[in-house]
């Protein structure tokens, strides 16, 4: 659509003022594989607390900040490429976190309260691209300035962070909540 080329050429532009999905971004082997990484590694090192809600109900990598120590699966540095080359971005920088990628877990009681990111680079925004890979039982949904957006496990959800205040909603059951987060610190101006 045209609505859709514009907001293409201009994802480097605070033109992202509406959350949009991509549906079935990911295919299921990647999501079985960015599930089984995050199963086999929340109890690591590699992460911590999320430091929101109520303690060791979410935790996060975004925290892990030896750059080198952290490996991600290959299909996630893979997707973080696609993503780039889906939307077009240019002159991204590396927001505040390993590799631009971060994966969480979320278990009963889990939430998300309001807020908004930092932008990581002056003159820039932080965007990110949130896939949730396994949804629990209830909640768990994401509400950005009051409106929830109910994603399929393999949809990409894009927004700048910095600019909207963002929520999720408490999570409930036995299933965690998994989540793969791809953030970009894109410039204000339109360098596309």
């Amino acid at each position: 659509s045209g609505f859709e080329s514009l907001f293409l050429r201009q994802i480097n532009t605070i033109m992202l003022d509406i959350p949009k999905i991509q549906h079935n971004f990911i295919s299921i082997e990647e999501q079985k594989e960015l599930n089984a990484w995050t199963l086999a590694h929340y109890k690591s090192e590699l992460f911590s607390d999320a430091r929101m809600g109520v303690p060791g109900t979410r935790l996060t990598t975004r925290y892990f900040k030896q750059e080198n120590s952290l490996v991600f699966p290959e299909c996630a540095h893979r997707i973080r490429d696609r993503i780039k080359s889906h939307f077009n971005m240019k002159n991204d920088l590396l927001p505040g976190y390993c590799h631009g990628i971060v994966t969480g877990i979320g278990f009963d009681g889990g939430d998300i309260y309001p807020h908004k990111d930092p932008s990581w680079h002056e003159g820039h925004y932080t965007v990110h691209c949130n896939i949730v890979t396994q949804y629990p039982e209830i909640g768990g949904i994401t509400n950005i300035e009051g409106i929830e957006y109910k994603t399929g496990e393999r949809d990409l959800l894009i927004y700048p962070v910095s600019e909207m205040a963002h929520a999720v909603s408490t999570i409930r059951g036995t299933t965690p909540r998994i989540l793969w987060v791809f953030g970009f610190s894109l410039p204000r101006e339109d360098n596309l």
